[in-house]
């Protein structure tokens, strides 16, 4: 079951957006903002990493 099927709210479409813009943007807008959002999210993960190992 998808998560708009499971969630009659909506929530799981306003949440999606926020990723990767609504749901009128073109597919290549949307692909755009999800890269950009995963990306940075990537590099922090990669900065808190190397400040973990640093401490070791």
């Amino acid at each position: 079951m998808r998560a708009y099927e499971q969630d009659p709210s909506g929530l799981a479409a306003f949440v999606g957006s926020l990723v990767y813009g609504m749901a009128d943007s073109s597919r290549a807008a949307q692909i755009q903002a999800g890269m950009e959002y995963y990306k940075a999210r990537r590099k922090e993960q990669q900065e808190i990493k190397a400040e973990i190992e640093a401490l070791e």
